[in-house]
């Protein structure tokens, strides 16, 4: 119904962005990576309640962490397993077992529920011994060729005319630079809208098996989303109409989730006014409310916290936060208010990011 490509690979360069750009579509990567699982389990090569130590013997708890732990976020592996530093440079699903392995769990495996890249990175390396090929041989031979994806690959494969990811910065876009490898299985996939819906495609009409479409389309249709690095990707299929809208960007902006919610509505014949586009007013936050701030960390990015570029400019790891007043801010990459917490002492407890999650401080 309508398709079209904006902007440019990198920004102050040439070259457009076109609808055979590969982007990285981040954590999109994770159905992929769920397909290839349920082929495996289909084709009985693995087991969903196999134990992680059948395939990786010398892995702490791996008695207790199972494979469908990994494919549903109940390991207890943290979502991040690397610090910075790692990230610049090209990693294997084996190297990412080693700095998973090092990190204690955040509970016992299978008594709760945490988003983890980390876990999906394990469980690529589980799918690279059960299927006896690297992961982006395994993602190439039974999720893309099916599907005729010509123009996606994983972040170890070349391939070129690749968008640069790009993050907000005080004098413009900024380049990112970390190497995605080290999010094999969880966020390391380059691809297009085209590719994507040629996926979501084969996969809701039952091309890549009963398995992996029970695990992946829910009743009302799927809606998938990643983020990484200043990229932007989302997919979402609508089973009472047959809407599927998908977006993949190389400027981590808030102008994608307003495509997102007005798009199906366009694709619907409604007539939808031009979206707002908020315009914070800057604030100075300085004194007791800049202080209590000082060296606090979220479990959003744990490690790392919230820094002042100026009175009325913050960071939180890569994402430019403006002070809008002493306990709030906006956040430019989603539109979103973000409320600081206090408790009852005065103290921070928590970031509230807009109507979404709530981030508790890292004790």
């Amino acid at each position: 119904m309508y398709e079209r490509a904006f902007g440019k690979l990198r920004f102050g360069e040439a070259a457009p962005n076109t609808p055979e750009t590969p982007f990285a579509v981040a954590s999109l990567t994770k159905p992929f990576t769920a397909i290839i699982a349920s082929t495996l389990i289909d084709q009985q090569r693995l087991a969903p309640e196999d134990p992680l130590s059948k395939w990786i013997p010398d892995f702490p708890r791996g008695d207790r962490i199972t494979i469908e732990h990994l494919m549903r976020h109940r390991s207890g592996i943290p979502h991040r397993v690397t610090v910075e530093a790692d990230e610049m440079v090209p990693h294997t699903a084996e190297d990412m077992v080693r700095f998973a392995a090092k990190r204690e769990l955040a509970f016992e495996p299978g008594t709760a529920s945490l988003y983890s890249s980390g876990g999906y990175s394990v469980l690529a390396r589980v799918l690279e011994l059960a299927g006896g090929k690297p992961y982006a041989q395994l993602l190439d031979e039974i999720v893309l060729r099916p599907a005729g994806a010509t123009h996606t690959a994983n972040a170890d494969r070349m391939q070129p005319g690749r968008a640069g990811g790009h993050l907000r910065g005080l004098d413009g876009p900024r380049r990112t630079s970390r190497d995605l490898s080290f999010l094999v299985g969880a966020g390391s996939v380059f691809s297009t809208p085209r590719d994507v819906l040629a996926i979501i495609r084969r996969l809701t009409t039952g091309g890549y098996g009963a398995t992996a479409r029970t695990a992946l389309v829910r009743d009302n249709g799927l809606r998938w989303n990643g983020i990484t690095d200043g990229y932007r990707a989302f997919a979402d299929w609508d089973v009472a109409t047959d809407i599927t809208v998908i977006f993949t960007g190389n400027l981590f902006a808030g102008a994608a989730d307003l495509i997102r919610r007005d798009m199906p509505r366009i694709a619907r014949g409604e007539q939808v006014d031009p979206p707002v586009v908020p315009k914070p007013r800057l604030r100075p936050m300085r004194g007791a409310a800049r202080a209590r701030l000082a060296s606090v960390s979220f479990d959003v990015n744990p490690g790392e916290p919230i820094r002042f570029e100026s009175d009325s400019v913050a960071a939180l790891g890569s994402w430019l936060l403006y002070v809008t007043s002493d306990s709030t801010f906006f956040s430019p990459q989603d539109y979103a208010t973000v409320r600081v917490v206090l408790g009852a002492d005065g103290s921070v407890e928590a970031l509230q990011w807009g109507e979404g999650p709530r981030f508790a401080r890292v004790k």
